[in-house]
């Protein structure tokens, strides 16, 4: 096979698709490249002599060179040349090291006898017989001279002092199995190394095409794909994935990231679903061997790891027997990151320092079944209620904690938590169904602490599809700020109503829910028509608590966010507002409004400048009115907009202000970073019911 080596051009990207290139030498060793560079040109277009900096010669032509058994000089004893005598023995060369002296390196190979060392001067005669030169001594007038000594010769050479002026390259090399790719970036080896990486990690990842396409040895691949999420999958495993001709694979395993595969790859789906066996572990062995004896990459995807009740085991034991190359790609496995995923750790300092996995489909008997730390039974939902029954019988009090993990990391993930006593009852009630894992010790108890509660963040509502992508997004960033989930509920227009939010979060196993108004005020929406909406959850009936939490008002960071939206606006050149406005929905309630006074009084005292609140309905001023008021007293006003996102007021407010004269009119405070703030310090606070419990007047 004759080798190539195709490096990125310097201005393409990192994930560039580039050719493998990945020939073996007779000993074993991959050949080393010596490469120039070759930019892409669009089709059509003739490539510029010139285009690559520092090859004034004309643009390089990309090889590979296999040194295997021929004479290479290295002309210096340090690092640099101690790394390219790494990769020239890599690949099997004939190594003589000139140099006086050597770094460490260079001397332990050269007391290993991997290379010959000439412990002198460099003198012209080293160079006879050469096939490749590398020189690197410091010296820039000796480097010069080796150079052009090698040039009189013909010896290609590089020449580490003047890359521009070398007749070769060393490029950066990214290897992944039998794949290498070589990367040199105009005589720039920083440039190369950072481009080379980028590549590796493509590699890495799967993220370049890996598959073959020459016949070549098939194998099989038993890969654990995790509980389901395609993120929780291994480099390794998405990298062999992008390599398979086949791929076999379960229901629980993360079949989303087949979508990314070639059009013609393979799949086989033997998933196995409660009391459905659609293909039998004797023909999915004898299916895997077949597809490997026939040249092919075959990759079993599994749901976990392969070795955890997985029977990967014995698809191993089938392709040895059958003198398949097999190996294993082990897998996060559910039976602990499921529990991790809903607040229950297996072990815990103090209450569990061991925990056991067991298969519930099989018979649990005395001796084989420990009655202390935590007990994880895979498979376990069905047959819930016998198995409980029993533990019982086994040893273990019937109040132990239990909880069933229905769907971890799908759709469906929720916790139902109970005792032995009662866990099959609250799970029929419940309606869980497979697949689930049962988590029965003490550490159940603590899923409370672990998990943070969910919120509903309660928005008044609008039909405006930019207002709900600013919610969505505010619910984004809080959950990820608070590791807990967070959902949008609105009062009018869209839903789901918050009321719904919360019967559909208890429904999934939350029996502590946090309600956050996206509501600045304690006005009409948080005191009258939230704590209706709430009275009729079914949730709260059954047991649920539902914690409310204040309005967004009276937060400092609330004035940072009007900060930051202002500081955003393009003010006219030389204009340098003078007093403030500080606009909002409105309310008809009189301590609300006197709160958003408060505020607006607040804003201005901070930047020193008179500042007012508006209100685009229910009270005045407007915003239009405000501004005409401070523009007829010769200020040039600056508007802020303490709204959560755009919609009908804030177009409503923006359009009177400028009408007005406003100077400036900042956007809704919804996308500040300091209002997830605020909404973090409100969820974080102590549970308990709204401050503002009693109706305000209409």
């Amino acid at each position: 096979m004759t080798p190539t080596s195709t490096p990125l051009p310097p201005h393409a990207p990192a994930r560039a698709h580039a050719p493998a290139q990945a020939p073996i030498n007779a000993a074993g060793h991959a050949p080393v490249h010596a490469t120039a560079q070759a930019p892409v040109h669009a089709p059509g277009h003739a490539p510029v002599a010139d285009e690559n900096p520092g090859t004034p010669n004309g643009t390089p032509v990309p090889v590979g060179l296999r040194l295997t058994g021929r004479r290479v000089v290295c002309v210096g004893g340090g690092p640099v040349s101690a790394r390219r005598t790494r990769a020239l023995l890599d690949g099997g060369a004939e190594v003589h090291v000139v140099a006086p002296e050597l770094c460490e390196d260079l001397a332990e190979h050269a007391r290993a006898g991997r290379v010959t060392w000439h412990s002198r001067g460099y003198e012209p005669a080293d160079l006879d017989g050469a096939w490749f030169v590398h020189t690197a001594t410091g010296d820039r007038a000796t480097d010069s001279r080796v150079a052009a000594d090698a040039e009189q010769r013909r010896v290609w050479c590089v020449d580490a002092t003047d890359a521009a002026a070398s007749s070769a390259w060393f490029p950066a090399v990214a290897r992944v199995d039998d794949v290498s790719v070589a990367v040199t970036a105009g005589g720039d080896p920083r440039r190369a190394a950072r481009l080379r990486d980028a590549v590796a990690t493509a590699l890495d990842t799967g993220s370049l095409p890996l598959r073959r396409h020459r016949p070549g040895p098939g194998r099989v691949d038993l890969v654990g794909g995790g509980p389901g999420d395609p993120g929780l999958l291994t480099t390794r495993a998405r990298r062999l994935l992008a390599q398979a001709d086949v791929v076999v694979h379960d229901t629980l395993a993360p079949t989303s990231v087949l979508d990314e595969l070639d059009p013609d790859v393979e799949l086989v789906d033997v998933g196995k679903t409660a009391g459905h066996h659609p293909v039998p572990q004797h023909e999915i062995n004898l299916f895997l061997v077949e597809h490997a004896r026939r040249g092919r990459r075959v990759v079993r995807l599994k749901g976990g790891d392969p070795f955890v009740l997985g029977r990967g085991g014995e698809e191993l034991l089938a392709c040895r027997e059958a003198g398949v190359t097999v190996a294993v790609t082990p897998g996060v496995t559910s039976a602990v990151s499921v529990p991790a995923a809903l607040g229950i750790p297996v072990t815990h300092r103090g209450v569990s320092r061991s925990f056991t996995v067991l298969s519930a489909h099989e018979d649990l008997r005395a001796g084989q079944v420990p009655t202390e730390g935590t007990l994880v039974l895979l498979m376990g939902v069905s047959g819930l209620a016998a198995t409980a029954d029993r533990l019982v019988a086994l040893g273990w009090s019937a109040t132990t904690p239990a909880a069933v993990l229905e769907d971890g990391f799908g759709e469906r993930q929720r916790r139902v938590v109970g005792t032995l006593a009662d866990i099959a009852g609250r799970a029929e009630q419940a309606g869980v169904r497979p697949p689930g894992i049962v988590v029965v010790g003490e550490v159940v108890a603590l899923a409370p602490a672990m998990q943070p509660d969910p919120v509903v963040l309660v928005a008044h509502g609008s039909r405006d599809p930019r207002s709900r992508a600013v919610t969505d997004g505010l619910a984004a960033a809080l959950g990820e700020r608070l590791g807990t989930e967070v959902v949008v509920s609105q009062l009018d227009h869209a839903g789901p109503r918050p009321q719904e939010a919360v019967d559909a979060l208890a429904a999934r196993g939350h029996r502590t829910v946090r309600v956050q108004p996206l509501l600045f005020t304690p006005a009409y929406h948080v005191t009258v028509d939230l704590p209706e909406a709430l009275a009729s959850c079914a949730a709260t009936a059954d047991g649920a608590d539902v914690h409310v939490q204040g309005p967004l008002v009276g937060h400092p960071a609330l004035l940072d966010a009007l900060d930051r939206r202002l500081a955003e606006t393009d003010l006219p050149d030389g204009v340098r507002p003078t007093a403030l406005v500080m606009a909002s929905a409105g309310t008809s309630s009189a301590p609300a409004r006197a709160e958003l006074e408060q505020t607006a009084a607040a804003w201005g005292e901070r930047h020193g400048l008179p500042a007012v609140s508006a209100y685009a309905s229910a009270a005045e001023p407007t915003p239009g009115q405000a501004v005409a008021a401070l523009v007829a007293q010769g200020h040039s006003v600056a508007v802020g907009g303490l709204f959560v996102g755009p919609g009908y007021l804030p177009d409503k407010a923006r359009a009177q202000a400028l009408a007005a004269g406003a100077v400036v009119v900042a956007e809704p405070v919804g996308v500040a970073p300091e209002l997830v703030q605020v909404l973090a310090d409100r969820c974080a606070a102590p549970v308990g019911p709204a401050p503002h419990t009693g109706p305000s007047a209409a």
